[in-house]
């Protein structure tokens, strides 16, 4: 099993069933993310439906993919989402809960610490996010990348 698969089965409210191979939790969304080599990839969770249950009022992020780095392994967390400045406080709010999700979860937060940019927001649409935005500002401050219509891991 893999340190991801290990993670997502030790976290609260989780267990080994909610890691799945490749990008098979992501479902319709997975062609979203582009892979430089799927043969690395260690495992992937619908973060939002595993939790539902557990945290049914809360602003919880979609999706965690586990990447082989080579000499570590790496966790990614994905958040699919419309993509317009009315929409970024939103996002941040799922971002703060993921934060505080990590804290509470060591194996998971060690392996988001071994991932260059660790937090990605895939536009569900056209991208309305100005670049002299306050938003965009807000974006940047809070290390969360610039929202694309796919993304590439790692």
């Amino acid at each position: 099993m893999s340190q991801f698969c290990e993670g997502v089965a030790k976290a609260q409210g989780m267990n080994a069933s909610h890691c799945h191979p490749g990008l098979q939790a992501l479902g319709s969304n997975a062609h979203k993310i582009q892979v430089d080599d799927t043969r690395k990839l260690t495992g992937s969770i619908d973060l939002d439906s595993a939790l539902a249950v557990n945290y049914p009022n809360s602003p919880r992020w979609d999706y965690g993919v586990g990447y082989d780095q080579g000499d570590r392994e790496a966790a990614y967390w994905i958040e699919v989402h419309p993509a317009d400045t009315s929409k970024v406080k939103e996002v941040i709010d799922k971002l703060q809960w993921l934060k505080q999700f990590l804290a509470r979860n060591k194996d998971l937060r060690q392996l988001t610490k071994n991932a260059n940019n660790p937090y990605r927001w895939v536009a569900s649409g056209r991208v309305k996010i100005p670049k002299n935005s306050p938003q965009f500002r807000l974006l940047c401050q809070q290390g969360l990348s610039f929202p694309r219509s796919n993304v590439t891991i790692p």
